[in-house]
């Protein structure tokens, strides 16, 4: 029996190696709570948006990103060639928005195959092979409920403003058993209605102020503060940067952009770096600025890029989307 599993990224793929899976494993590298994520007619057409946004974000060769998403797409579009697909995922908001693309795509596809389905509580990539084997009791066939839900969901984090996802938090998505915890976090980092900071860097400052740690550890401090860690380092450096390097900097002590070092040396001094709160952070930290006033916002949820004139914010006492307009 000839089988694809589709997974989150390299690092489970090892594991998956190392555990003997037979099976041709494919991959799904994309960090779709960062970037553009419009609504585009076909797989294809969102990964050429989606390469591009990545090789910049991340200084990466746009080629390369480019080409590896080619070859994911071409192996996703060969789905007929086998005899069992097997989803594996896990329950934070990486790979539950990876989750919803690809079972868009399988609900899309007329006479799709039959797919199943593993939704761990836990990392996959930190199993042991044991373990991992372990976890094939956790397999179910995807449903038809299922597709429809992911399809919608995805549809709805795709516009160009967030009030149709926002509306999905207060419906039915047992579904998904997962999904509603996922999309609660996503919103969380949207600048938020007191001080226009994400949630992740309202965790990183509020570290920052009180222990001062280098960035090497306050990535894992701050981490460890999650629920369902979803972040992976280069996405929190972004996220600490747009701290440091603004119109009205909240942190010190970075000198450049982390995706932009060429060396060792240098790569070992931004870890190391000692990161201070500005007066201007003090100030946003203690509720008398406000973060995505003072500075300059560009970013993007799904479809819907935040950025000056369009802030949308995450009021995290109500629990409840704030509109710009």
């Amino acid at each position: 029996m000839k089988e694809l599993i589709i997974t989150n990224g390299d690092s489970t793929v090892d594991v998956m190696r190392k555990a003997g899976f037979d099976a041709d494993i494919l991959p799904w590298r994309d960090v779709l709570h960062e970037g553009p994520v419009p609504t585009m007619p076909d797989l294809e057409s969102l990964s050429v948006i989606r390469s591009a946004f990545l090789a910049d974000a991340f200084n990466m060769p746009r080629n390369e990103i480019a080409d590896g998403a080619k070859k994911r797409d071409q192996t996703l579009r060969r789905f007929r060639d086998y005899d069992e697909i097997t989803l594996w995922f896990e329950h934070d908001l990486y790979d539950q928005l990876q989750l919803l693309q690809i079972l868009d795509f399988f609900h899309r596809e007329a006479g799709s195959a039959a797919v199943q389905l593993v939704q761990a509580d836990d990392y996959l990539s930190q199993q042991t092979p044991e373990k991992l084997h372990s976890l094939k009791v956790l397999r179910k066939p995807v449903t038809l409920d299922q597709k429809e839900l992911a399809a919608d969901i995805f549809q709805a984090f795709r516009q160009s403003t967030p009030v149709e996802l926002a509306r999905r938090l207060h419906s039915n998505l047992a579904a998904l058993p997962h999904m509603k915890a996922a999309l609660k976090r996503l919103f969380e980092d949207l600048p938020d209605s007191r001080s226009g900071l994400s949630r992740t860097q309202r965790q990183m400052i509020s570290v920052i102020e009180q222990q001062g740690k280098p960035p090497k550890h306050l990535f894992g401090t701050v981490q460890a503060m999650e629920e369902a860690v979803f972040m992976g380092d280069l996405s929190f450096w972004r996220c600490l940067e747009e701290m440091a390097f603004n119109t009205s900097p909240l942190v010190k002590g970075l000198s450049e952009h982390f995706c932009l070092i060429k060396s060792d040396d240098a790569r070992r001094a931004y870890l190391d770096a000692v990161i201070t709160l500005t007066d201007n952070g003090r100030a946003v930290l203690a509720g008398e600025a406000d973060h995505a006033e003072i500075n300059n916002i560009d970013r993007w949820l799904g479809g819907t890029h935040i950025t000056k004139g369009t802030i949308w914010r995450w009021n995290r006492d109500a629990n409840a989307l704030e509109s710009p307009f």
